[in-house]
């Protein structure tokens, strides 16, 4: 049987990968390309502080939607065509569905009795 070649990645690689993962987990982006590689590899960061994260997430997600909610109760009481306020809406709806997610993946994370922080491990195949 030929030999295996088993590839690892450096200390620097590592925490290049895990300055990665935590930026792209914390993003409010709309744009969820960021965070759904995050949700792919969020295994590499240790559990209390995905944790951690995605309560900052949680909080500034909300305090986002607040925000919008706040805005377009004035433009409807200003009397802003509805036609103008679909795109605030829209974003309110986006952000609302971010804050449902992230409730979501908080209670799994919690719950979760599995958690395999792979880059914590040394382990050789």
């Amino acid at each position: 049987m030929p030999e295996k070649t088993i590839y690892s990645a450096t200390e620097k690689g590592k925490s290049e990968l895990h300055l990665t993962l935590t930026s792209y987990l914390a993003s409010t982006d709309l744009d969820s390309v960021q965070f759904n590689i995050a949700l792919l590899l969020v295994c590499h960061i240790p559990k209390s502080e995905v944790l951690q994260i995605l309560n900052m997430r949680f909080s500034k997600l909300d305090r986002l939607c607040s925000g919008i909610t706040h805005q377009i109760t004035h433009l409807e009481a200003n009397h802003l065509p509805a036609l103008g306020l679909m795109t605030i809406k829209h974003n309110l709806y986006l952000l609302e569905a971010e804050i449902t997610l992230t409730k979501e993946l908080l209670s799994e994370i919690e719950a979760s009795t599995t958690w395999n922080n792979f880059l914590a491990i040394d382990a050789h195949v």
